[in-house]
């Protein structure tokens, strides 16, 4: 089977996710293939794959602008196929905290509006703190965010908070309902 994951990263932790994704996919013998939303090529014709993933990570309260739009173009294909659809976010650092996972799941229900799109799998993943890859104002508004979610906020280092065992679980649970809906 043939599955494209698409993502919309504005810092490179979604693109990370994609690649472990893809890479999961491969190791399970599925043919996998993983696209920027930024940068896909024209000849990637969705029509060819039997399913997709679209990773997008949250800023400022939203999900990536080109994940709604790609959605919006797409939706009528996108209802045709098993979908999952993965969320970033710092907020999801905390899951176990129910009212960071409330937050998560809205952000998440919030697209889902926007776009009417409802993906086969979702998923909720923490995303990373950079500090290397921003400038000086981005630093401290971030390590202020960071400071009251109760993340790491030394800048002199980086911090990922991707737990990359639920990555895996999330293909697994796409993969089980893949394999349902293609048979």
């Amino acid at each position: 089977m043939k599955i494209l994951i698409l993502y919309a990263s504005s810092e490179g932790q979604s693109a990370k996710i994609a690649r472990y994704l893809r890479d999961y996919l491969r190791e399970h013998r599925h043919e996998a293939d993983m696209e920027s939303l930024d940068e896909i090529a024209p000849e990637v014709h969705l029509a060819d794959y039997d399913g997709i993933i679209l990773g997008a990570s949250i800023h400022f309260g939203k999900h990536q602008q080109e994940a709604a739009y790609f959605v919006s173009v797409y939706k009528g294909l996108l209802q045709l196929k098993p979908t999952g659809f993965y969320s970033v976010s710092m907020t999801a650092s905390h899951l176990e905290i129910e009212e960071r996972r409330r937050l998560a799941e809205e952000y998440v229900a919030a697209f889902a509006e926007e776009t009417g799109w409802f993906p086969t799998e979702v998923a909720l993943f923490a995303g990373a703190l950079q500090y290397d890859d921003y400038d000086a104002v981005k630093k401290r508004v971030v390590r202020w965010v960071a400071s009251v979610n109760e993340l790491a906020t030394d800048m002199q280092h980086n911090y990922e908070y991707t737990d990359w065992e639920e990555v895996e679980l999330f293909a697994q649970r796409y993969l089980t309902h893949f394999s349902q809906q293609v048979q």
